[in-house]
């Protein structure tokens, strides 16, 4: 796959996720019981295999940590709006759902830049340092 044109990515997670949607959709109950399996077979299944297959890429083609950061937040993109409208397909959002949800996946979109930096010298803050700023911005 060409982890840099969007349209694969999007049609190979789509295609994954259309048995999943029909599945769910059957399901009765609450919310979540309909929702959940969508968030389960994106993120623990579909994403990790995308993920390892452009990672093993990458190594094989020798690329660039910037092309290599590139790809991998356009695949976390992509997978958050298979999954937003996967899951919406399931049980339309309502405004603060929807809200909720974009809240929650912001944080872990942002950490792909560290988990793949462009910069070697980017490091995570170890937690004592992390304690002191945040203790020193709220005192």
């Amino acid at each position: 796959m060409n982890f840099s044109a969007k349209n694969e990515i999007f049609h190979s997670l789509r295609e994954g996720m259309m048995a999943e949607i029909a599945r769910c959709k059957r399901i009765t109950g609450a919310k979540r019981m309909k929702t959940d399996p969508v968030n389960k077979k994106l993120w623990r299944d579909l994403y990790p295999k995308l993920l390892a297959d452009l990672v093993a890429n990458a190594a094989v083609e020798k690329s660039s940590s910037e092309g290599l950061l590139d790809c991998q937040l356009r695949l976390f993109y992509c997978s958050l709006v298979v999954n937003l409208e996967s899951r919406n397909q399931v049980v339309a959002y309502d405004y603060m759902d929807f809200s909720r949800r974009i809240g929650e996946v912001w944080e872990d979109f942002c950490k792909v830049c560290w988990d793949a930096p462009a910069n070697a010298k980017l490091k995570r803050l170890k937690s004592a340092v992390k304690l002191r700023l945040t203790f020193h911005a709220f005192a």
